[in-house]
């Protein structure tokens, strides 16, 4: 039985055609298994992080001061991830939704789309892979924005740093393909798979044709059935592994809807333990669910583009949640430690940070106002400190 704890940082200083499908699932999870590398009496940590762009195509046109710097100084794109250090270092793996191509392309397919998101294919995957930012899902709404040819040279960027991705592939079947790690902890194993997936939008389907099919490249769609159909297969095939769902989804700046919790649902219903949600710029409700946990948005990381909190009235909050593995009586503890950040670039100069003390009294009351599936989140929250670092507390 694995034991779950859950808690909220805050610095105050700031898982004959039935068995074929398996037998193929088996080999892509064998395929895409890493070595654990990490010191089997530590613990292990896993941070999940939201929307992630160096944002070149904006800072070049309404940041230009802030690009040069970035482009020409000694620290580079380091200074993007300046007040978030502290939280970054020591993870075992961080992942995050890289929402642009990494190509030198600048004529796209798709003209008319309103955003066209590029970032550099040397420097980004530098700094991504200079902070830990080993594994990166491309399942979202900006990753084909310069045609097949711009996520070919995504892949390449990617694969010449080391770094792995999950979400978009050369055809449907590796688009689907999930992270698969097996990590120590003393004489105790904890499995890991993460899942990604964009959700089914007619769009992105019939205008912009972002979704992988199978002879053609591009994004792993969730549609409810296809997210039910891959979930299921997983959990089949590693019926003792801790499962994080990672999709892309919801609208900008808002608050989550009905699609997104119907997929959620579905999600966790066909064998997600865990569901980490993107794509709102914003965090989201969290919601406790047959017993698992839903956090509908992590909203930014390091996003640099201006921004449209105030325009359009949201909260400037996002999330970060770190999954950490010990073990305890030879089993693997699980503690999710979820850092609350401040994201709208206009107030920051770019710099993500910690929440203020009086910031996160203003979050956690959004929270609760905004918590569904019971009162599991407002029952269990106990503030705590320790270290210097005040925190919410939650135990099952």
């Amino acid at each position: 039985m694995i034991q779950h704890k859950f808690y909220w940082y805050v610095p105050e200083y700031k898982r004959r055609v039935i068995t074929s499908a398996l037998s193929c699932l088996l080999i892509m999870l064998s395929a895409c298994s890493k070595p654990t590398g990490q010191n089997p009496k530590k613990d292990i940590k896993i941070l999940f992080v939201g929307d992630m762009s160096f944002g070149e195509n904006y800072l070049s046109q309404y940041e230009m001061e802030i690009f040069k710097t970035a482009q020409h100084s000694k620290a580079g794109y380091q200074m993007f991830f300046a007040g978030l250090e502290h939280v970054i270092v020591n993870n075992n793996l961080l992942v995050a939704n890289l929402e642009t191509p990494l190509t030198n392309l600048r004529k796209s397919p798709w003209q008319d789309k309103e955003y066209l998101h590029w970032s550099d294919p040397v420097l980004a995957p530098r700094y991504l892979k200079k902070n830990n930012i080993n594994l990166v899902s491309l399942a979202n709404n900006h990753t084909l924005d310069y045609g097949t040819q711009g996520l070919n040279d995504t892949f390449s960027a990617l694969s010449k740093a080391a770094i792995d991705v999950i979400g978009a592939g050369q055809n449907a079947q590796s688009a689907a393909r999930p992270f698969h790690k097996i990590f120590k902890t003393g004489k105790s194993e904890f499995e890991l798979l993460v899942v990604a997936g964009f959700e089914e939008k007619t769009v992105y389907e019939k205008k912009y044709q972002f979704y992988a099919q199978k002879s053609k490249p591009g994004a792993n769609k969730w549609s409810q059935a296809a997210a039910a159909k891959q979930l299921k297969r997983l959990r089949q095939v590693k019926p003792n592994a801790f499962i994080v769902a990672y999709p892309h989804w919801g609208g900008n700046y808002r608050w989550k809807n009905k699609k997104q919790t119907q997929l959620a649902h579905t999600l966790i219903d066909h064998g997600a333990d865990l569901v980490l949600g993107h794509g709102s710029h914003m965090l989201q409700e969290i919601e406790f669910y047959k017993g698992k946990w839903i956090f509908y948005s992590l909203g930014n990381f390091i996003f640099n583009s201006p921004g449209r909190y105030h325009k359009r009235g949201s909260i400037p909050f996002s999330l970060m949640v770190q999954l950490a593995i010990r073990e305890v009586a030879s089993k693997s503890a699980l503690t999710l430690n979820i850092f609350p950040i401040f994201t709208d670039n206009r107030k920051t100069n770019y710099q993500s940070r910690p929440l203020t003390h009086t910031e996160m009294k203003k979050a956690k009351k959004l929270l609760l106002k905004k918590v569904t599936g019971g009162t599991a989140l407002e029952n269990k929250l106990e503030s705590q400190s320790q270290g210097g670092i005040s925190f919410w507390h939650i135990e099952l």
